[in-house]
């Protein structure tokens, strides 16, 4: 699957001198899929739920969902519309993409930049 262009892939950090923005944006990707994993119960099955990425931006961890998004009704959703654009020319299908947040009763929703600090605290006081 092809990266979004360096413009879109810079807008989720900045990195330190010398990291590969590809690279790292790859890395950070599968990282917070299994950040999100972590978080569903252990008996969870993506068979016929559906899920939605808030910021999902370029698809930095939408990408990293794309054979469940055969199962289950994927979305992502951002306020950047050339992100969006590059996203739904490239993961949609299978996935959904759209600038407007569809509703979200009863769906599992990951806001992949909370998750760090999410973690942090929890691990924090273990």
């Amino acid at each position: 699957m092809p990266l979004p262009p360096i413009n879109l892939t810079e807008r989720v950090g900045v990195l330190p001198s010398g990291v590969k923005a590809e690279t790292s944006y790859l890395e950070i990707g599968v990282a917070l899929r299994r950040a999100v994993e972590d978080c569903l119960p252990p008996a969870w099955t993506w068979h016929g739920k559906r899920v939605l990425d808030f910021g999902c931006g370029a698809g930095r961890v939408l990408r990293d969902f794309v054979r469940e998004a055969h199962e289950a009704e994927s979305w992502g959703s951002n306020i950047h519309a050339p992100s969006i654009d590059w996203c739904r020319n490239i993961l949609s299908p299978p996935a959904y993409v759209t600038t407007f947040s569809p509703s979200a009763r009863k769906w599992p929703i990951y806001a992949t930049d909370s998750i760090r600090p999410a973690w942090r605290a929890t691990h924090e006081l273990t």
